[in-house]
């Protein structure tokens, strides 16, 4: 399917080489197949067929996105810079600020910054929101300039004119502090730096969500619990938020994973297990369909179920564990699928806090188990070696019982 795509917007795009939403399409296709070689050349061909100087500005955006991905970051800036300074329609300055972002946040790459909040700074001459104004609050808090984060700040409010506007302005300032989090292992955050800006995201979500802002509840409540169990790790907050999302919608498939998360570090091991089961049980049925980056977390949060629960029940642990392993040997043929770029989406800071200090898992299950979230969050090739090595630990350890 993707090759038959692939093969007929090309065709379309020999017959039309100028066309900027056809390139996109190849560029998506691409992008997929990781065949950059492929997306230099037709970018080259929309250079050389195109004859409106005024596209040059968007085809240098997108060359500068390429060479981001191939890793030449210092001339990905370069090219930003030209696409600025050749006129860019400002449609597109979100997504030049979206490649240096990446270029600092996800290539870890210093000097994009500046170039950020140039390109914030001047979407906000022609476009003044409260949304721009947080947004380049939250880079010079990335800069730790917190004077000029704050004088944003202000300006965004300024620009509220009713009780939804100041709601919607608390809900950015939220997320601006959101964002720090998420990316706070690229930006070096010291733990109490990381507990005062998660203080923070709450407040003023909690603010966003008492005065009805136009963001929904359920957004709201998600990034709530992640907060609560990421980086507060209040399990039972966590676990609170979790079941106020799943009674506004309980066909909510990501609520439902998250909450058997917050089942298990609360220490509901039999809801956990019972709700991840089921999960898995409905896939096999066809009643749902999981994708490898969901299944592969809820394999997981079985077996971890699984064994807290056996190790609490002392009277039937034999016969939990015994399952528990039979549940890895499936985790080990839904991981042996995955492709090895594929990335878990998944934030396990939260559970590995728990399962650290847990006090009635054993030592010997809790390095299994955290050898495990060290396989979906690393490289596969590394995972299928630790997968190994917990396999034949844990089969000798089941033989000499």
């Amino acid at each position: 399917m993707i090759n038959q795509a692939q093969q007929f917007i090309a065709a379309q795009f020999g017959l039309y080489p100028s066309n900027k939403t056809l390139l996109n399409g190849l560029i998506t296709l691409y992008d997929y197949k990781k065949d950059y070689d492929a997306e230099e050349k037709a970018i080259d061909t929309f250079f050389e067929q195109n004859l409106n100087p005024k596209d040059f500005a968007w085809g240098y955006l997108k060359r500068a996105d390429l060479k981001r991905k191939q890793g030449e970051y210092k001339i990905s800036l370069v090219l930003i810079e030209k696409a600025l300074n050749s006129g860019l329609d400002i449609n597109y300055y979100p997504a030049a600020q979206m490649i240096t972002d990446n270029l600092f946040l996800i290539n870890n790459y210093p000097d994009a910054l500046d170039v950020t909040i140039r390109i914030v700074e001047k979407l906000i001459d022609s476009v003044k929101t409260s949304r721009n104004y947080f947004w380049l609050a939250g880079e010079y808090l990335y800069k730790r300039n917190f004077n000029k984060s704050v004088k944003n700040q202000k300006e965004a409010f300024k620009l509220a004119r009713n009780s939804v506007d100041m709601a919607n302005c608390y809900a950015l300032l939220a997320g601006m502090y959101y964002r720090q989090l998420v990316n706070g292992d690229t930006l070096k955050l010291d733990p109490v730096t990381i507990s005062s800006y998660a203080d923070s995201a709450i407040f003023y979500y909690t603010k966003a969500l008492n005065m009805k802002s136009d963001y929904t509840e359920s957004f709201i409540l998600s990034r709530l619990q992640l907060i609560c169990h990421e980086y507060k790790i209040d399990y039972e907050k966590a676990y609170e938020f979790s079941m106020r999302i799943l009674a506004l919608d309980s066909s909510n498939r990501m609520a439902l994973l998250n909450s058997v998360e917050a089942n298990l570090t609360s220490g509901r091991f039999i809801e956990a297990y019972n709700t991840a089961s089921k999960s898995l049980n409905e896939d096999d049925q066809g009643k749902i369909n999981l994708k490898d980056n969901e299944i592969l977390p809820i394999s997981f949060l079985v077996i971890a179920s699984a064994i807290l629960k056996g190790e609490v029940n002392q009277s039937s642990k034999q016969e939990i564990i015994q399952s528990a392993y039979g549940s890895f040997k499936i985790f080990r043929k839904y991981y042996s699928r995955l492709k090895s770029d594929t990335e878990i989406s998944w934030t396990w800071n939260g559970t590995k806090k728990f399962l650290a200090q847990y006090p009635s898992v054993s030592d010997f299950y809790r390095k299994i188990l955290t050898q495990m979230i060290e396989a979906m969050e690393g490289k596969k090739a590394k995972g299928e070696i630790l997968l190994d090595e917990i396999d034949n630990r844990w089969s000798n350890y089941l033989g000499s019982k």
